[in-house]
């Protein structure tokens, strides 16, 4: 699924997709490379991560989009791919 555009690396504004990108990073990295499961806890982060990502003039899918593809998906594996 296309989240978005983001500017990595860019503190305090990386736009709605670098802030799930921020969060699934730090999931999967630590300890040790993994990918997250989807689950209802990892869906809430993630969308309360996109909601309050400060305004952005990257574009970005709908919140609502994003819901439907990670509860669709839920029990699944997620990775961001750049």
């Amino acid at each position: 699924m296309w989240l978005g555009c983001t500017n990595a690396g860019d503190y305090p504004s990386p736009g709605r997709a670098g802030a799930v990108f921020d969060v699934l990073f730090l999931l999967g990295t630590t300890p040790n490379y993994n990918a997250p499961a989807i689950t209802r806890e990892l869906i809430d982060r993630l969308l309360a991560a996109f909601a309050s990502a400060p305004e952005s003039t990257l574009p970005a899918t709908p919140i609502d989009s994003l819901r439907e593809f990670l509860k669709r998906h839920e029990g699944r594996y997620l990775v961001c791919e750049g």
